[in-house]
């Protein structure tokens, strides 16, 4: 969970019902969502690609999520990978900082623990998730989040004009980055029983990153 509260131990039932949740559609069939007419940052227009839930300033690149709710500021940018080569596509992830505390039953097998580490870089200092906002099933952006979170990919981050193809919310990510966590610690075979983790997440930044 990330109200720094443990959590129930995670279990195939709570990932599976949790996957089918975010298969539903978000382009939100025949709502208008509502975009600022002004930029409150330098009085500009911001504007959106109609396959995004994202509008951006083009003067200041002051950027907003847009919802029912309503507009909300948000900070992105464009993440140029460190000694990766050009890739023709980007793709929009939601990148947070996060610390994880996970409680265990020391009754269990401490040894099966320090044994076993398929599963160690979510005990990293300094973890970010890398959270896909673009549309996808639920297993393929799990799948992606897994991975771009193992590499922990360095990157210099850039102004960016326009984040097209994000269609997942801030409060979606937090969700999905909870499912990658107890994802994560049900696939450590023969380790001690898992009471619960608390996963604490600071506010994020959405990125285009090259895929």
């Amino acid at each position: 969970m990330n109200d720094n509260q443990p959590a129930a131990a995670p279990s195939s039932a709570r990932l599976s019902a949790a996957r089918v949740r975010l298969r539903r559609e978000r382009d939100h069939a025949g709502v208008v969502l509502p975009v600022p007419v002004v930029c409150g940052q330098c009085g500009g227009t911001p504007r959106k690609p109609e396959d995004s839930i994202v509008a951006t300033c083009p003067v200041c690149y002051e950027a907003y999520e847009i919802s029912l709710a309503g507009p909300r500021r948000i900070a992105t940018g464009r993440g140029a990978l460190h000694g990766a080569r050009p890739r023709n596509s980007e793709r929009p992830f939601w990148v947070f900082a996060a610390s994880i505390t996970f409680t265990y039953n020391m009754n269990s097998g401490l040894g099966a623990l320090l044994r076993d580490r398929s599963e160690e870089w979510i005990r990293r200092p300094g973890l970010r998730l890398f959270i896909p906002a673009y549309r996808g099933l639920p297993e393929h952006l799990l799948e992606q989040a897994r991975a771009m979170s193992i590499a922990q990919p360095e990157f210099t981050i850039e102004p960016a004009a326009m984040i097209p193809g994000a269609v997942l919310t801030e409060q979606e990510a937090r969700a999905l980055a909870d499912i990658l966590v107890g994802d994560a610690e049900i696939r450590r075979p023969g380790v001690m029983q898992l009471l619960g983790y608390a996963l604490a997440l600071d506010q994020p930044r959405l990125l285009l990153l090259p895929v």
